[in-house]
């Protein structure tokens, strides 16, 4: 009992790790996207709104996330942006303007 009670206490760290270690990625790409758009990263935070488990061409599992995060064209304004991954790669960040069109970057 102690040694199964070890393994899942590792394998939660190394899941806690993982789920850290991405969300620290996603922020730094979100600020360095809103820095070269000229746009403000808003609170410095992002969240995940999904997460599911597929399968991709290859037959291979895939984990889709997205995370979402707020920006500002002028400091008055505050818009969504969605950032979406496969595994840990991200394939696209989509910024909501004003007018409620979706524009993607990546």
């Amino acid at each position: 009992m102690t040694m199964s009670l070890i393994i899942l206490l590792v394998m939660i760290f190394f899941l806690w790790y993982e789920i850290f270690k991405t969300r620290e990625l996603v922020i730094k790409r979100c600020q360095q996207v809103c820095r070269d758009a000229e746009l403000q990263f808003l609170d410095q935070t992002v969240a995940v709104i999904s997460v599911r488990f597929g399968i991709d061409r290859r037959r291979c599992p895939v984990l889709y996330r997205t995370y979402q995060f707020e920006y500002s064209e002028h400091s008055v304004d505050r818009f969504k942006a969605y950032v979406d991954l496969h595994n840990n790669r991200i394939v696209s960040i989509r910024f909501t303007g004003p007018d409620g069109k979706t524009v993607f970057h990546h």
